[in-house]
């Protein structure tokens, strides 16, 4: 499973608790592609997608949208971060200038940071056709970009101040009211945040409810969110997200 962000960056690295499969699940250190890091640049594969991530951060969330969907051609880029990757001329001239992880460079070589971003288009894109995401113009695609950016933002804000001892309570107070919202929701439409059917969406939070359930916040009281965390944790897909 996963990891606290890092406070440097919401789109950087989390700090290094291991992963299982076996209870709640953007952490373990992956092993590399390769010994050395790729290096880094804003060609897209031929007729493909290039994802440059790092293990522990919240590309988890968008390294479980690509799972999901299972696409072709589909280059994953492993890279460090800092002075030899993400902080690069390289990567902040041509990939991309927040340097942070992750960004998904499209085929025509434009870059697409935030994981929320990423997330929204790779729905858009190929979601829909796959039954992953909602269709344009229904109140569920509202509800799918909603979650999303909730996640980044809400969650995500709270979360981040788990890490330092001067903010830990009140980032422990954001996280559990932010969980409160999802067993809310849960109750009331389930098994999964849009209803009946399971999306990107769901993939997308799920990520970043690893990510507190890994410092230790307890998510047994928050029965409905628990039984959908359960149920997401069992999936190929998501299992497979490192």
């Amino acid at each position: 499973m996963k990891r606290p962000l890092d406070k440097a960056s919401h789109e950087q690295p989390q700090s290094k608790l291991p992963r299982t499969n076996t209870t709640p699940s953007d952490n373990i250190p992956i092993e590399a592609t390769s010994k050395t890091p790729p290096t880094t640049t804003a060609t897209a594969t031929k007729m493909g997608l290039t994802f440059y991530y790092h293990p522990q951060s919240t590309a988890c969330a968008t390294a479980a949208a690509l799972a999901e969907l299972n696409l072709p051609n589909v280059e994953r880029k492993l890279t460090k971060l800092g002075a030899e990757g993400t902080r690069t001329t390289e990567y902040l001239t041509k990939v991309n200038p927040n340097g942070t992880v992750p960004t998904l460079v499209l085929e025509d070589g434009t870059s697409i940071w935030e994981s929320a971003a990423i997330a929204i288009y790779l729905g858009e894109t190929y979601g829909v056709e796959r039954g992953l995401y909602p269709a344009a113009g229904t109140s569920q695609r509202a509800e799918a970009i909603k979650w999303i950016v909730w996640a980044n933002t809400v969650l995500s804000a709270a979360a981040s101040k788990l890490e330092e001892p001067a903010t830990a309570e009140k980032g422990k107070t954001g996280v559990n009211a932010a969980l409160k919202i999802i067993d809310d929701s849960l109750s009331k439409k389930s098994p999964y945040l849009l209803g009946e059917k399971y999306t990107l969406v769901d993939a997308h939070v799920y990520e970043f409810v690893v990510w507190v359930s890994m410092c230790s916040i307890d998510i047994k009281p928050y029965t409905h969110m628990n039984k959908w965390f359960a149920t997401l944790g069992e999936r190929p897909a998501l299992k497979s997200v490192e």
